[in-house]
């Protein structure tokens, strides 16, 4: 009878020592990773104590000096993760509160912006009615301009043809004066040349007198009379 109960207490301290192994291995697989939660918390520095009581640790918050836990691990990262948690509610009712401001201002620029929107599209027509302007006088202009540009070439083109109807007068009368000249030396070389036959024809009056004067025979009238001088003489 005792070695049938001393059996059965053998199975069940067995089994029950199963069960406790495979909880503290379930435990210590799937529980809190509390040594990755102090690499998430990148805003406090934590101490690790060991001592012959135990181990403990201690927070510490970057941003405020004031904050400090110590205690087991899980005792500080829990403190830690509160500290964050009301650091980041009271950002969050600060930012509320600029938002609810900016919304109010945003009120304010709105209604501002509804007054600048209708004098813009006042501005608008205004611009596009004087861009309309500014384009017919353009276009009178361009018209003018070209008008302007075809008198200048009309102009152009008789300034060109005077130009060469003067060439062609000067050449002509170039010409004239060459033929002027020519004309005038001909004539002095005219006049020279009878200049010279009416002194020769002197002379030979001149000997037919003296040779008819020692002949004793009466003089003989001229053979011609001498040419009167020309105007030009």
């Amino acid at each position: 009878m005792l070695t049938t109960i001393s059996k059965c207490l053998a199975v069940f301290t067995v089994v029950a020592s199963l069960l406790f192994l495979g909880i503290a291995v379930i435990t210590t697989a799937a529980g809190p990773n509390w040594a990755g939660d102090i690499e998430e918390l990148p805003e406090f520095t934590f101490t690790k104590t060991v001592s012959e009581t135990g181990t403990t640790w201690g927070a510490k918050s970057r941003s405020d000096a004031d904050f400090s836990k110590t205690g087991i691990m899980p005792e500080v990262i829990v403190a830690a993760r509160k500290k964050l948690k009301d650091e980041q509610d009271d950002k969050i009712k600060l930012l509320d509160q600029q938002i609810q401001s900016e919304t109010v201002r945003l009120s304010s620029a709105k209604q501002l912006i509804e007054v600048d929107l209708d004098a813009i599209d006042r501005r608008i027509v205004q611009l596009t009615t004087d861009l309309d302007d500014i384009k017919k006088q353009i276009v009178e202009k361009t018209a003018a301009g070209t008008k302007l540009a075809e008198e200048i070439s009309q102009v152009q083109a008789t300034t060109a043809t005077r130009r060469e109807e003067v060439i062609r007068l000067q050449a002509k009368l170039e010409e004239v004066r060459a033929d002027k000249f020519r004309a005038n030396e001909q004539k002095r070389r005219l006049i020279d040349l009878l200049a010279r036959v009416t002194g020769n024809i002197d002379r030979v009056e001149r000997r037919n007198q003296q040779l008819r004067t020692r002949l004793n025979k009466p003089p003989k009238p001229p053979y011609e009379e001498k040419p009167a001088p020309s105007s030009a003489e």
